[in-house]
């Protein structure tokens, strides 16, 4: 793999005002107030992104993640998009881009406490996985690059912390609200639900089979038969409704409704963020002196959840984004001014 085209696009998350930012999905609050969202546009065919920096990196230490949802997984590219009615107001993307990021970082819907409280809760449910060196990549790019193996999850993606998390903490609610058998297996919770077509549906799946949840999954009729098959084999109940994903959660919020379910979305949910973040943690006590880190760019949930607790810990370290060339569908949100 070669750069080609030299075409890369970095830009920075809007900082909107206060009023406007609370509207915005929970991983664009995250990434405005960081200002971390530094994204490369890069081609489909994993071109790395050695030469979108200006100066030299040759001394450089990168940290690459695990690939989220839109990366290389065969999901639908749709499955953590942000939809478009929560879209807030659109504003002036060229005068948005570039601002400095927020002062108090408290405001934010999650903050580094949330994502160590995070780190402690989900420990004994999760692989705490290793950042390996890469010698191969650190000789084409010129450079320490160490490798965040998330893949080494039990169902393979990085999902699984943030939907451990998330079901903890609606158990942990329904504890201090009464409610719960006493013997630690809350029956009183009717269940989670949640559309997807891919690795969150696989990560709800299998933390809700471990901690006694029921757990529903809309999926729409393109999703891969190995991941039903497998979120089937979880316990979970499969209902394959729409087309696609936006048809799928629009069936699944019906379901909220009418059967009182709670709804754990994949990107957009403050556990789900503070659950991702555990891996920026993982990755400064790994690479102590790591100068920047890379993290694909699915529905932004992953790179909000690192650049918060990385930009904590060690807020010299550079956060890059990346998308694929033709699925830049956060850089486009971003010339936008919401969600697209």
């Amino acid at each position: 793999n070669r750069i080609g085209n030299g075409r890369t696009i970095r830009t920075r998350a809007a900082r909107s005002s206060e009023s406007s930012r609370s509207r915005l999905p929970v991983a664009c609050q995250i990434l405005a107030a960081t200002n971390s969202a530094q994204i490369p546009v890069l081609a489909s065919s994993c071109r790395y992104f050695s030469s979108s920096r200006s100066g030299g990196d040759d001394d450089k230490t990168k940290t690459s993640t695990d690939d989220d949802d839109h990366g290389t997984d065969s999901e639908s590219s749709s499955d953590d998009a942000p939809d478009q009615e929560t879209a807030p107001p659109a504003t002036n993307a060229s005068d948005s881009l570039h601002r400095s990021p927020i002062s108090n970082l408290d405001t934010l819907p999650i903050t580094f406490s949330d994502i160590s409280r995070a780190n402690v809760s989900i420990r004994s449910g999760i692989v705490r996985t290793p950042c390996i060196p890469s010698p191969f990549l650190s000789e084409i790019v010129g450079a320490n690059i160490y490798l965040k193996t998330e893949q080494r999850q039990f169902t393979g993606s990085f999902k699984e912390r943030g939907a451990r998390y998330a079901i903890q903490r609606l158990l942990q609610k329904q504890q201090e609200d009464g409610g719960g058998s006493g013997s630690g297996r809350t029956k009183d919770l009717p269940g989670v639900i949640a559309a997807s077509a891919g690795n969150h549906a696989l990560a709800l799946a299998y933390h809700g089979q471990q901690l006694n949840i029921p757990v529903t999954v809309v999926m729409p009729t393109v999703a891969p038969l190995a991941k039903v098959d497998k979120c089937k084999k979880f316990g979970a109940r499969i209902l394959i409704e729409g087309s696609h994903i936006g048809e799928s959660k629009a069936y699944a919020e019906t379901l909220v409704q009418s059967e009182g379910l709670v709804y754990v979305n994949g990107y957009d949910d403050p556990p789900i963020l503070a659950g991702a973040g555990t891996i920026g943690i993982e990755i400064i006590d790994d690479v102590p002196d790591v100068d920047a880190v890379v993290v694909p760019v699915g529905g932004a949930g992953l790179i909000a959840g690192v650049s918060c607790a990385i930009k904590t810990l060690k807020p010299n370290t550079e956060v890059y984004g990346v998308e694929p060339e033709f699925a830049a569908s956060y850089t486009a949100a971003l010339e936008a001014g919401k969600p697209v």
